[in-house]
């Protein structure tokens, strides 16, 4: 008995510090994923209010929206050190120009799919990744391509897209331009949401917590409804389940095509996610590019990119064009 009470201290002080590095341990696993986006609403963002929205109607989405033409947005967000402004073109496109139906031939173009990053959610239209690509493209490679003479990178992105919200506003807005070439800007998210089964939620979590939304809310409080939403949506499916319905969407959206597809993300992505879009590269014309980092780029708040987080994700991809398609040295 005395020997036992002689080493009590020792077994008690054992269990604290193995205590203390289970507590750290799971601090620094909870960081790791904010970092790759794997934690409930540290990735995505509402679409913007309802009141600069349209809703055309679908047999196969059920709450599919878009921008509305001819508009501009102020994004009032409480938490960003500045108030960022949309552009909205005539085609509901977040784009500072308007494009014509009929290309030339010398004329490369490119449709950029994809969700707020793409859309460039928080920063304004000029700064968004599509209007900083064409302009590099057209800075840089104009006079040393034979075969093109100007270049146009068309935004079809939208807040909140997953998916099948992405293919359908290819369909409906993008694949009118012929592209020749498409970029989608693709991430774990993407594969991890049902936007229909979201937004059954979100509007209801909406009308019960009008106030969520107020002048002084965090980013954490602005994005209450959304992931309450995503909570929903996760009581209802498993991720596996969400994951397995987006990749053959997105395999049939692939067998459909003729144009030269790249998707590109994060090289520390989800494996799932990476060892998937790996393997379509197999197919035909399509290419897959993931040299930059989730850490390498910096961030806003609400963890999408800054003005500067998207140059540096712009300067990759235009080398990769580049090297893959251009041959401009």
């Amino acid at each position: 008995m005395n020997k036992f009470l002689n080493t009590f201290p020792k077994i008690f002080i054992f269990l604290i510090v193995g205590l203390q590095i289970l507590v750290i341990y799971s601090l620094l696993t909870r960081i790791d994923q904010k970092k790759s986006g794997q934690i409930l609403g540290t990735f995505e963002t509402n679409p913007m209010n309802k009141d600069y929205l349209i809703f055309p109607e679908t047999s196969e989405l059920k709450h599919f929206y878009e921008p509305k033409p001819n508009s501009v947005i102020v994004d009032n967000l409480p938490w960003m050190p500045y108030q960022p402004i949309y552009n909205i073109n005539s085609d509901a496109l977040n784009s500072e120009n308007e494009y014509l139906l009929d290309k030339d031939s010398h004329v490369l173009r490119i449709v950029a799919m994809g969700d707020s990053h793409t859309f460039g959610s928080r920063v304004n239209t000029v700064d968004n990744y599509p209007s900083q690509l064409e302009r590099l493209l057209n800075q840089q490679y104009t006079s040393c391509s034979n075969n093109y003479n100007k270049f146009e990178v068309i935004n079809i992105g939208e807040g909140g897209y997953e998916i099948a919200y992405a293919i359908h506003r290819y369909f409906i807005r993008g694949a009118k331009y012929k592209p020749d070439l498409i970029l989608w800007y693709i991430k774990a998210d993407d594969f991890d949401e049902d936007t229909d089964v979201i937004f059954d939620a979100l509007y209801d979590c909406d009308e019960k917590n009008p106030n969520y939304k107020s002048e002084n809310a965090t980013v954490e409080e602005w994005h209450y409804c959304w992931n309450q939403s995503r909570k929903y949506m996760y009581d209802k499916y498993s991720k596996s389940e969400i994951f397995d319905k987006n990749s053959k969407l997105l395999i049939e959206f692939v067998s459909r095509l003729n144009t030269k597809i790249i998707f590109f993300g994060y090289k520390d992505e989800s494996k799932n996610v990476v060892n998937f879009l790996n393997s379509l590269t197999s197919k035909n014309n399509v290419y897959y590019f993931n040299d930059v980092k989730f850490t390498d780029l910096p961030r806003l708040p609400d963890y999408h990119p800054t003005v500067q987080g998207y140059k540096i994700l712009v300067d990759m991809l235009a080398n990769y064009i580049n090297e893959n398609f251009l041959h401009c040295y």
